[in-house]
């Protein structure tokens, strides 16, 4: 994730001394807002955590006074909590003894209640920063999971390790005290299969269905939205940071939505993949693309795009309305960065920033289709009517 390296000694300096004399909080009364960051960086992204930090410490006087802003940074080293104050800026809250695994659910679970018990607010953002495979399970992977990388070696140079699987996510959040938002500073995250799990434990959803920049979030610019409870200021901070640069794909999702877009969305799946057929998908925008022998993640593709080249012109019609609802904010930049290709936005007149996977034979020795199956949108949808 993060887009220059400078200050970083002001910021190491900070937390040094923080490091050395540090006071436990008081209990208080509830403040608005608690916002949690929850930085999974014992992987390659290790560095960028530190240039992200700084940006937050410089954006320190943009935190409200009724606001915790907090931060759970996992990386080359323990893992430490630290508070961000416009009073004393970033600073070291818990420092952990011995490593943990951020990657297992249950340390997800207990890390968020122990900041809630001692920082707690009316309302609750989260930011989930990391590496992601969006809803695609991963072979290579310890747990076969999708977010949040821990090497379990204190290590800034592996991601061979823990991931955890959107499941399991869902199974920690919905033991937390609903959100307001969840924030993905990670990649791919933005797809309709992830966004249908999490639905019932956020209201809004903020990501890219595409790659992110390393440099992830320009902190200083959103970080009044994040403590606002902005989702849509959010994405659009995080766009303006990029939009003449390296490039960005983003876009956030209205959950309350999800539920009236899944059931009119299962009145065409059925009768479009009917007999297990395989659509052309030529002309349709993806994220990513597919290389054969790539066991990677299958391509990733528009939502929108590819209904408006299934449907009819009637039916498009009749489908469009849910789509826009479920998300009211799509932001994108011609081009943005991507290690795998170059990105491009090759449908702009039909682009949503939330993808679909779209089953295919080809993926059969990934088993994508079959992890398809699990999903909470397959059953929702009508897709065990096609024979997918």
């Amino acid at each position: 994730m993060k887009r220059t390296t400078y200050l970083f000694l002001s910021v190491l300096l900070c937390l040094v001394s923080a490091c050395q004399n540090y006071d436990e909080p008081e209990p208080g009364t509830k403040s608005r807002r608690t916002v949690i960051v929850y930085m999974g960086a014992e992987n390659s992204l290790n560095r960028y955590s530190v240039a992200d930090t700084t940006e937050m410490a410089n954006a320190a006087s943009k935190v409200p006074k009724d606001v915790n802003y907090i931060v759970y940074l996992d990386g080359a080293k323990y893992p430490n909590i630290y508070t961000l104050t416009a009073h004393d800026g970033l600073k070291l809250w818990k420092e952990f003894k011995k490593d943990q695994d951020s990657a297992d659910s249950t340390v997800l679970l207990n890390t968020l209640k122990e900041i809630a018990n001692e920082f707690p607010a009316e309302h609750y953002g989260l930011v989930l920063w990391s590496h992601a495979t969006g809803w695609v399970n991963r072979k290579e992977a310890k747990r076969r999971n999708t977010i949040l990388v821990d090497n379990n070696r204190n290590s800034a140079a592996s991601n061979a390790g823990s991931e955890m699987n959107i499941s399991e996510l869902r199974w920690a959040l919905e033991k937390f005290n609903h959100l307001d938002y969840i924030f993905f500073d990670a990649c791919f995250m933005q797809s309709i299969e992830v966004a249908y799990e999490l639905r019932k434990v956020t209201d809004y959803i903020v990501g890219s269905p595409a790659e992110i920049p390393g440099e992830g979030a320009p902190y200083e610019m959103i970080m009044p939205a994040l403590c606002k409870g902005d989702a849509a200021e959010i994405a659009n901070q995080y766009y303006n940071g990029y939009k003449d640069g390296d490039g960005v794909v983003l876009s956030v999702i209205d959950c309350s939505k999800l539920e009236a877009l899944a059931k009119k969305t299962a009145q065409y799946i059925p009768t479009l993949w009917a007999n297990k057929a395989e659509l052309n998908t030529s002309g349709v925008q993806y994220f990513i693309p597919f290389v054969g022998g790539n066991s990677y993640r299958p391509e990733l593709y528009d939502m929108n795009s590819a209904m408006h080249k299934y449907l009819s012109e009637e039916a498009y019609k009749d489908w469009k309305p849910y789509l826009e609802a479920a998300v009211p904010v799509r932001k994108a930049t011609p081009y943005w960065y991507s290690i795998f290709y170059e990105g491009v936005l090759t449908d702009p007149d039909y682009y949503s920033g939330l993808s679909m996977f779209i089953p295919n034979a080809k993926y059969e020795a990934h088993q994508w289709n079959a992890q398809f199956q699990t999903t909470q949108w397959y059953a929702a949808t009508g897709w065990s009517q096609t024979g997918w």
